[in-house]
């Protein structure tokens, strides 16, 4: 049940930097963050799962959605807002 509480808290910037990635087109960015997003779940995951059971499954979709905004937080500057110059 905590889990879900947490979601909007990790969640919210990730979803929220798709839609400005989206608007600036930067089509390439998304998907790169996308592929270290799915890397970080896929380790979290096989790293947890024999401890944690479901959990590890939770815990690797907030590993997935925290890659994500910090890939998009740290190339934004070069392939969002350099655009709009």
């Amino acid at each position: 049940f905590y889990w879900v509480l947490a979601i909007p808290l990790c969640g919210f910037s990730a979803f929220l930097w798709d839609g400005i990635f989206i608007g600036a087109t930067a089509a390439k960015a998304i998907r790169n963050g996308m592929i270290w997003a799915c890397a970080s779940f896929y380790v979290c995951y096989f790293a947890f799962r024999g401890m944690m059971g479901i959990q590890a499954l939770y815990m690797a979709y907030f590993a997935h959605l925290i890659a994500r905004d910090i890939y998009m937080t740290l190339t934004a500057r070069k392939q969002v807002f350099s655009r709009i110059r």
